[in-house]
């Protein structure tokens, strides 16, 4: 009895052993991107800011962070460098995707806790839901990341910033406005297709007139030819 106990034992010590230090290195590998503040009600034409976190329980040298927005709705005015890395080497918004890259100059430097990589300076253009959704996928390396001292992307979650951009009414024009703009190559299309079928249809209507209006001899006999 004493030697199944301490088998059972044994491997009771072993399969804890193994799930603590799952969760323990887990823990230490738990990198998140946050945006601050997640939700804003914004006017029409009003500028406001938003800070891109990092918040890392391991160390850090450097995160890349591609956020993607509607240019229709917000234009980014200017991106301003956080505390998180001591440069920001890489920081441009273009056609609806800001990018930014935070790097440790100091060698040997760290980033541990919870800091800004950037600070966004944005301003509204027209009315609308919209929101700032920063790119991750588990797994990629094309995407945001945050990269440790042993050069591994730690980032296990990111955030979602959603802003309304001025009044309910305001934010429904806005979205219609934006759907007819969408539509309006495809209504020109119809349109012209349209004419198109139309101006055939008229050529083939007068081409069947023409047809009819065309004189057609009467047969005659042979024997009875006209005028005799």
């Amino acid at each position: 009895m004493t030697t199944y106990k301490l088998l059972f034992g044994s491997f009771l010590i072993f399969v804890l052993t193994i799930v603590f230090t799952s969760v323990s290195f887990a823990a230490e590998n738990n990198s998140k991107i946050i945006l601050s503040p997640s939700f804003q009600q914004v006017g029409i034409g009003k500028e406001f800011t938003v800070d891109v976190l990092v918040s890392s329980d391991t160390p850090s040298v450097g995160a890349d962070v591609k956020i993607d927005y509607d240019d229709r709705v917000i234009e980014v005015v200017s991106i301003n460098v956080g505390e998180a890395y001591d440069l920001l080497p890489a920081k441009s918004a273009k056609d609806g995707t800001i990018n930014l890259t935070g790097l440790m100059e100091r060698e040997g430097g760290t980033f541990l806790g919870t800091e800004r990589i950037a600070t966004l300076n944005l301003k509204t253009i027209d009315a609308g839901d919209t929101s700032l959704n920063i790119q991750y996928e588990s797994g990629s390396s094309t995407d945001s990341n945050v990269t440790s001292i042993e050069v591994k992307d730690t980032l296990v979650g990111v955030d979602q910033g959603v802003f309304l951009v001025g009044s309910p009414f305001e934010r429904s024009l806005g979205a219609a406005k934006r759907f007819a703009f969408q539509a309006l190559p495809v209504f020109i299309f119809l349109l012209v297709l349209g004419i198109g079928a139309y101006v055939v249809y008229r050529w083939w209507k007068e081409q069947q007139a023409q047809h009819k209006n065309v004189f057609t001899p009467r047969e005659v006999p042979l024997d009875n030819p006209p005028g005799s």
